[in-house]
């Protein structure tokens, strides 16, 4: 299984810009996202930033074995990402939008899920509605602006605090973990103009997963698959490992598959991604609902339809850059590529910045899987990951001892 065509109905098209109204609490480049499901999007239309759809892109594509959509439709201005979507809706497609949408641009019934709904579904005050009630955080609700300010300036920590409005959200953006007092200021700037946030008991997690389901057309369920989160401290997402080794909590799938049919049944359709974490006690706790194709959509399809046809039971998901042209870089993964070992799912390069990339890097075990990420790092890509303590660094040493062991 490399593509999510299975999920969705005949005669869609992937609408995947992040529209600048619900941008601010968006991490990624609004265009560069775009092309983040290019690899994984065989059997669909896909309408692609230009600069994430390179030719020299779409090649590297092909060479590690994945299928290019049906289509892709490039565009360099919101305008023509709309002409698109217009010329797409008139021959009777149906859009799916991976970020809220602006109600209004186009009728309910050119969407999968309809804007308002979609919109409603990724707004965090939502989540008690779709979540069992012992299966929701400790949290409260926070409006208004001299409320928000209070509240954080006598924030018992540690504590998480999440933006609570209407723009979308994604890659941990929108949260802020308050761990020491000088935290309290920081989120306190960060949430300065927010019109309402939720403020969540910190719960020191056993197991950060995020469990990936689909709602397919007949509102039917479906389990696709569990990923490890990696994250900074401050919670921003930095990519995902997938495998036998990752524990994925007892009635993990269970809750993922609740909650997917509680929306199912408010009219929500395709892939979505829940975040659960697991407490000391065994308890589970859904911290986060993201109906859409998640960061690590692409590494499990391509863990499921690659991986144990060449032998792999481990992947993981990064995201990297280089300074060098992405071009120059992908030249020098071309070995790997052919190896089988290393995945491009999408890359952006749009000149003003260094180069994006967006790899599944498969492996035997986990330790294959450091060694490998040592080999990119000589190859001059910088990979985002969690600062290296000195004991991580003293773990990497000593692993690197081993190499002969383990082929690269």
């Amino acid at each position: 299984m490399h593509s999510m065509s299975s999920f969705f109905p005949e005669r869609c098209f992937l609408a995947p810009r992040v529209m600048e109204e619900v941008s601010r609490w968006t991490p990624f480049s609004d265009e560069g996202v775009s092309g983040a499901l290019l690899g994984v999007a065989a059997g669909l239309d896909l309408i692609c930033h230009q600069a994430a759809c390179l030719p020299v892109t779409k090649s590297a594509i092909s060479d590690c074995g994945l299928k290019l959509p049906d289509s892709v439709l490039p565009y360099t201005t919101r305008g023509e990402y709309l002409d698109h979507m217009a010329a797409c809706i008139s021959t009777g497609k149906t859009a799916v939008t991976t970020f809220p949408t602006p109600d209004g641009l186009f009728d309910d019934s050119a969407y999968l899920v309809a804007p308002r709904i979609q919109c409603w579904l990724n707004q965090r005050g939502s989540l008690p509605a779709l979540v069992p009630a012992e299966n929701v955080p400790p949290r409260r609700l926070v409006e208004g602006a001299g409320l928000i300010d209070s509240a954080l300036k006598s924030l018992r920590l540690p504590a998480v605090v999440k933006a609570a409005d209407s723009a979308g959200t994604s890659g941990g953006a929108g949260v802020a973990i308050a761990r020491a007092a000088r935290h309290r200021k920081r989120a306190r700037h960060r949430f300065a103009d927010c019109s309402a946030i939720i403020i969540e008991d910190f719960i020191p997690a056993r197991t950060n997963i995020c469990v990936q389901v689909a709602v397919l057309p007949d509102a039917s369920v479906q389990l696709i698959g569990a990923s490890a989160q990696i994250c900074s401290p401050g919670g921003l997402y930095l990519g995902s490992v997938a495998g036998p080794d990752i524990r994925q909590p007892s009635g993990s799938s269970a809750l993922a598959l609740t909650i997917a049919a509680r929306a199912a049944a408010l009219g929500f359709r395709g892939i979505a991604g829940f975040d659960i974490l697991e407490n000391a006690d065994g308890q589970l706790f859904a911290i986060d609902l993201n109906f859409r194709p998640n960061g690590s959509t692409p590494l499990l399809l391509v863990l499921a339809g690659c991986g144990g046809a060449r032998g792999f039971a481990h992947a993981r998901f990064v995201l990297c850059t280089s300074a060098d042209r992405l071009d120059q870089v992908l030249s020098r993964l071309g070995a790997d590529f052919s190896a089988g070992w290393l995945v491009l799912t999408g890359a952006f390069d749009d000149k003003s910045a260094p180069a994006r990339l967006r790899l599944v890097v498969l492996g035997e075990s986990p330790q294959q899987l450091t060694l490998r990420l040592r080999q990119l790092e000589r190859k001059g890509l910088c990979i985002l990951a969690p600062r290296r303590t000195p004991l991580v660094k003293v773990r990497d040493w000593v692993t690197a001892l081993y190499r002969d062991r383990v082929t690269p």
